[in-house]
């Protein structure tokens, strides 16, 4: 299957962006649902439900009940990204209503940063995005990580690593930064070696 090569970077900026879709967000007495903030979200790419998906989990704290549904929505949308398909979500949880203060909350934090911090993010390290490849890796790289946040099992504060990988390629693609997409894989990288040592870790006291 043919990959689909990365598009121009858009008109807005990200804080525009951002800024629309909590404008759409805000309006009294509309409950929106998952469905219908996807599709305000994937205008620009499937890296901007990545990351405002993978933003919550970046502060070291329990989310109960939203870790498991969270890295779900990242690993859906990173192997589609991989596989160069646009956004997509279950029938069952488009339909679902999303808790307007939790995501508003969480787009002004965003939009606010991003604010800030877009004199630092720019296109660069183009060179990245000729190679086809690029789409498929960073997709899959998001989608390993959605997994890792996704499991139950692991300790309380260990998905800020993956999470923190998934902002940083999510970024990248959306801002066509490849500065950021490269510290995205190192931050890969780091994370197969904390896992690695925490399932060591965890072999080693059963012992």
């Amino acid at each position: 299957m043919n990959q689909k090569r990365f598009k121009k970077p858009p008109a807005l900026r990200l804080s525009r962006e951002l800024r629309r879709i909590e404008v759409m967000l805000a309006k009294p007495k509309k409950k929106h649902s998952y469905g219908a903030l996807f599709k305000a979200m994937s205008l620009r790419s499937n890296a901007l439900p990545a990351l405002i998906f993978a933003l919550p989990f970046v502060p070291p704290m329990p989310l109960p009940g939203f870790s498991l549904f969270g890295g779900s929505i990242i690993a859906i949308v990173g192997f589609r990204t991989a596989l160069g398909k646009g956004p997509w979500l279950p029938s069952s949880i488009r339909r679902r209503k999303i808790p307007t203060k939790f995501f508003l909350k969480t787009f002004k934090i965003v939009e606010c940063s991003a604010s800030k911090l877009e004199f630092l993010i720019k296109p660069r390290g183009q060179f990245l995005y000729h190679f086809k490849a690029t789409n498929l890796v960073i997709g899959f790289i998001i989608g390993v990580c959605g997994l890792i946040i996704a499991n139950p099992l692991l300790p309380p504060g260990t998905s800020t690593p993956p999470a923190l990988t998934v902002v940083l390629l999510s970024l990248g693609l959306l801002e066509q930064d490849g500065v950021l997409v490269i510290l995205g894989y190192i931050g890969f990288l780091l994370n197969l070696i904390f896992f690695a040592l925490l399932i060591w870790a965890f072999f080693e006291v059963r012992v």
